[in-house]
């Protein structure tokens, strides 16, 4: 019996990060840790960079943000204008997140990935305007 496109990709969706998760939970916590604290650390600074240069000024070297994420305020550019930070380190951000894709993409043997094309702006909005009861996102890419 053939699965329907919605038990397809409810299939899709799971699978792929059961891939991923199959030696263990700890072993994905491992990898994926560094990846979402350095996510914050690169937030946290965008958005306080005055206030760190004030401090780092001042002679403090480490500050701890809630979860006990330390960031040593000598290891960021923090000398430039609040707008200016925010474009900087969005961009540090968006590079770090696409190292993660990479690194995720790799971890469930779907490397290959990256080299191929994805979809047009005007092709995903199309996508999501039918939604994903309505066919296999595999169509897509």
């Amino acid at each position: 019996m053939t699965p329907s496109k919605k038990e397809m990709t409810r299939r899709v969706h799971y699978g792929d990060t059961r891939a991923l998760n199959s030696k263990n939970d700890q072993t994905w916590q491992d990898w994926v840790d560094p990846y979402i604290v350095e996510s914050k650390r690169l937030l946290t600074v965008r958005r306080n960079n005055v206030r760190f240069k004030h401090l780092h000024d001042r002679g403090v070297d480490i500050v701890e943000r809630k979860g006990g994420i330390r960031m040593r305020l000598a290891e960021y550019d923090l000398d430039m204008h609040w707008r200016t930070a925010l474009s900087h380190y969005a961009e540090q951000h968006e590079a770090h997140c696409v190292d993660f894709a990479t690194e995720l993409l790799e971890q469930a043997g779907a490397g290959t990935l990256t080299e191929q094309a994805g979809p047009t702006k005007s092709e995903l909005i199309d996508f999501l305007a039918t939604g994903l009861n309505e066919r296999d996102f595999r169509d897509l890419f």
